[in-house]
């Protein structure tokens, strides 16, 4: 499969304070130094807190991903798969298990009130697959939403540099938590999912 786009995954640059502009900007800038004498075309941007290469043309996607291997503070490069926005055509499929909700932040205020309606809206049309949700919020700044019975997994927490573990299952540094949310607000408290 080729893939259309790279998510890239950056370490430090996102601890940094008001000046992360500049940061992120001087990484698309390397990324972009990085694939130009590569075959294809290639458009690499920021949004919503992420950085993304978009690819086009004739390229080889072995060649981006080495390329971008050699660019100093990248710590991770995530293929990314575009489709045409059918609804939810795809959700109907068998081999599809669920919905994942991550980037930027899905529980930051201005994306409450849709991530809620979204996540009812996918809970009634697909009772049986699974709904995930990543946001750098606790728990327990969080645990009183109302739309969050239709969510099963939460993983909470910032992602820290400094406590990264790559044996972790399912998060990105030791201090996340991987959260069952239906046991949770039933206990009243913090109830870890169990696989």
């Amino acid at each position: 499969m080729k893939f259309q786009t790279y998510l890239i995954k950056y370490g430090e640059i996102g601890i940094k304070g008001k000046n992360r502009y500049m940061f992120e900007d001087a990484l698309v800038r390397q990324i972009r130094h990085s694939l130009k004498d590569l075959d294809g075309l290639f458009h690499t941007y920021k949004a919503q807190g992420r950085v993304y290469v978009d690819c086009d043309g004739d390229y080889d996607g072995d060649e981006v991903v080495e390329a971008l291997k050699r660019v100093f503070g990248i710590v991770g490069i995530c293929p990314v798969v575009r489709v045409e926005d059918k609804g939810f055509e795809e959700l109907k499929k068998d081999y599809v298990s669920g919905v994942t909700f991550s980037g930027g932040d899905p529980f930051h205020l201005e994306n409450r009130e849709e991530i809620g309606a979204l996540a009812k809206e996918i809970r009634e049309k697909f009772p049986d697959k699974t709904i995930w949700l990543y946001t750098g919020y606790e728990w327990e700044e969080i645990c009183h939403l109302s739309f969050l019975s239709n969510i099963d997994v939460i993983v909470d927490g910032k992602f820290k540099i400094e406590e990264k573990d790559n044996n972790l299952h399912w998060k990105g540094s030791a201090n996340q938590r991987v959260i069952d949310v239906k046991a949770s607000l039933r206990a009243g408290e913090v109830r870890l999912y169990q696989e």
